[in-house]
């Protein structure tokens, strides 16, 4: 249940990122998480995906690595895209 909320957090967090880098394509995306956690590539990109289809797509390449840090923590390493397509 915890990683259901740690997911959308991540999601407003990369969304706002990009918007405020005015990318309309998000390319990579590097994130640590909690050994723990659930969050994968795949249910990361799908949440990314459901919040905005043109900016996530077979070109975002998304990285989640595994830290001993605090449960419930993500730590955005890495954020790239394009911008104006």
């Amino acid at each position: 249940m915890h990683d259901t909320f740690l997911i959308k957090k991540i999601s407003e967090e990369v969304n706002n990122l990009c918007k405020m880098n005015g990318y309309t394509r998000l390319t990579k995306l590097v994130v640590t998480e909690n050994e723990k956690s659930y969050v994968n590539e795949e249910n990361l990109l799908h949440q990314l995906r459901h919040t905005n289809k043109r900016l996530y797509g077979p070109w975002t390449n998304i990285q989640v690595l595994r830290d001993d840090i605090r449960d419930e923590t993500a730590i955005l390493q890495a954020i790239e895209g394009e911008k104006g397509r």
